[in-house]
């Protein structure tokens, strides 16, 4: 976007061709053309029969039906399907015509290009051809006239202004653009090879698609997008290659943020617990190698069945795993039942350690019954 609030085309590379991790800051040269409706203010009217007059200033008037246009500027034409003719001028009011020459008079003094101003005025006069399409609200637009013999007619006021432009592009999009007027020589440049038969055609071809649009505000504001990008594609030929400003590869990362606080006092208790289990580590290298024994085995399937299952159950310093059950030191066989007890009249079964003999003598209970 320009400082005219117009769409800013700027020249530069295919951005399908840049690497994705390429980043860089770049100098290049940009066109921003701002167009208005004028029709009503030159006084383009239709009359009966092949006549639509029009007298913008006694520097661009004439009939845009017949066609004939006079201009003390330089003009440029195209008369295929459509009628379109342009004119340059300094000034909005068109009475001050651009000299595109490699030096023109001010008066009685001679004016190199490059003190010539970057932006110039351009009026633009179209009749369409009779079967252009367009929208029933264009047509009824005051700004658009409609020939006796059909099609559509308008004249434009167009701004046209060159700038020299710094970018950033980043992240596969062009950011943080700077803009300043540019040499008068740049304007001058492409400007004279703009009315070129090539360039007309895609002139042209902008007139039909602006046509579709609902009103003449908006066809004006979608020709001056075509007329910068077809500016650019001039200004493209006559330009080198320049070298970026700055320029970096961008690695990709995946990373997480997360607040200061909470993460120094995760790395605080993990240290805390790291420092913790080497005290005791070095606690039980050095100390009581049996009692060491008698813990770890204490701990382990079958210390703890022993402990729990086995009368005698009880690790102590210097035992075995296998000491710790009761068969092993009294040579009693311990078992684990299942045992019924009833309390007012409802059953209820408990899982009960007792001996070998215990659980015959309960069996041979129940067999002599």
């Amino acid at each position: 976007m320009s400082d005219t609030g117009a769409d800013l085309i700027v020249l530069g590379p295919a951005l399908d061709v840049i690497p994705g991790d390429l980043q860089f800051k770049a100098s290049s040269v940009g066109v921003s053309t701002s167009c208005r409706p004028v029709s009503l203010a030159c006084g383009l009217y239709s009359r009966i029969g092949a006549s639509t007059p029009f007298h913008c200033s006694d520097s661009f008037y004439g009939d845009i039906q017949i066609p004939q246009i006079n201009s003390t500027a330089d003009l440029w034409s195209a008369d295929g399907s459509s009628f379109m003719f342009g004119a340059e001028f300094f000034d909005s009011n068109f009475s001050q015509p651009y000299a595109n020459h490699t030096v023109f008079t001010a008066g009685s003094t001679a004016i190199d290009t490059n003190q010539q101003p970057s932006s110039f005025v351009l009026a633009l006069a179209v009749r369409t051809s009779f079967g252009t399409s367009s929208v029933q609200t264009l047509q009824t637009d005051p700004e658009i006239i409609l020939p006796e013999h059909g099609g559509l007619a308008f004249i434009l006021s167009c701004n046209v202004a060159t700038y020299d432009v710094t970018y950033t592009y980043f992240n596969s999009s062009i950011t943080n653009v700077d803009t300043s007027p540019a040499n008068g020589s740049t304007t001058w440049l492409w400007n004279n090879v703009m009315g070129g038969s090539g360039t007309i055609a895609h002139l042209q071809d902008g007139i039909d698609v602006a046509s579709n649009e609902p009103t003449a505000d908006a066809l004006a504001h979608t020709w001056s997008r075509f007329y910068s990008e077809q500016a650019v594609a001039v200004l493209a030929s006559a330009f080198d290659g320049r070298p970026n400003l700055e320029e970096s590869f961008v690695q990709t990362s995946i990373v997480t943020k997360i607040a200061r606080g909470p993460l120094m006092a995760l790395v605080a208790l993990n240290l805390l617990f790291a420092l913790a289990g080497l005290l005791i580590g070095i606690v039980a290298l050095v100390g009581d190698s049996a009692a060491v024994t008698a813990v770890s085995g204490g701990l382990s399937v079958e210390g703890l069945v022993g402990m729990l299952f086995g009368r005698e159950g009880v690790m102590v310093e210097g035992m075995k795993v296998k000491d710790s059950f009761a068969e092993m030191t009294t040579g009693a066989q311990e078992k684990v039942a299942v045992q019924q007890v009833r309390e007012g009249g409802v059953a209820r079964w408990n899982l009960v350690q007792t001996s070998g003999a215990e659980v015959e003598q309960v069996l041979l209970h129940h067999r002599s019954k």
